[in-house]
């Protein structure tokens, strides 16, 4: 097998939920390098000035980002871990100008403060640059891609995602299966490629779970092309209603 290198940033929030990233991260980093980012945002609090609130929460971060740098160190990848403060999407946007990838689970809490998407990851996928893979549901444990399916469409948008998919399958050994979501009945096509029918985002969803696909992979077309299946707001309704983690890619 192929060994990839691939440096690899996760954003944390300071719950478990959002730490199911770091075994994905893990698994694709290969001899590459994982860097930790935790931001903490600025909020005015009755009963604390809002700069001893950042102090005292910079302090917390920083010494539970060291506690999972040191964990993750004794698997033998570099770790390097970052706690900043100021706008969540803006500051992990900016770090992964520097990454392969961003690793994050979709959701979690801290205090009052969400982790979800729809808010903080939703922002991340809209402004990073970097390809962008998001935990939701069940994986695997250890996490392992066995399968990645690949919506793909008339524009031919899907080669954006391609380098990103095999580097991905070489790492991890994984099956590439590609869907043609059609407008009107078609035949069903048997092998690694597939044609349904139906509605892009329920179609995908529903495909990947009947081919038992551990990951879909989804381009984001420009929000002029609309009419393509690879749109942003597909990608934003698979991303709503798949159980599975889906890999995010701009072009």
């Amino acid at each position: 097998m192929m060994k990839v290198t691939t440096d690899v940033l996760v954003p944390l929030d300071g719950s478990a939920l959002a730490e199911r990233a770091l075994d994905a991260a893990m698994a694709i980093a290969g001899c590459g390098s994982i860097a930790l980012i935790h931001v903490v945002q600025p909020t005015e609090w009755f009963a604390m000035p809002a700069d001893a609130l950042v102090a005292r929460e910079r302090k917390q971060a920083a010494a539970h980002l060291e506690r999972l740098a040191a964990r993750l160190g004794k698997a033998g990848v570099t770790v390097a871990a970052h706690v900043v403060t100021g706008e969540p999407s803006a500051c992990i946007a900016s770090a992964a100008r520097r990454a392969g990838v961003i690793v994050m689970a979709s959701h979690g809490r801290t205090r009052t403060r969400e982790w979800a998407f729809g808010s903080v990851a939703e922002r991340i996928l809209r402004r990073a640059k970097a390809p962008v893979l998001v935990i939701r549901g069940r994986v695997r444990s250890p996490f392992a891609i066995r399968k990645i399916l690949v919506p793909v469409d008339e524009s031919g948008r899907e080669r954006a995602i391609m380098h990103v998919v095999q580097l991905l399958a070489n790492r991890l050994g994984a099956e590439v299966v590609f869907l043609h979501v059609a407008a009107r009945a078609a035949q069903r096509v048997s092998g690694p490629f597939l044609v349904r029918e139906g509605d892009p985002a329920e179609t995908i969803v529903r495909t990947a779970a009947e081919e038992s696909a551990d990951l879909i992979a989804l381009t984001v077309a420009p929000k002029s092309e609309g009419r393509y299946v690879m749109f942003g707001r597909v990608a934003e309704a698979v991303l709503r209603r798949a159980d599975r983690p889906v890999l995010v890619v701009r072009e």
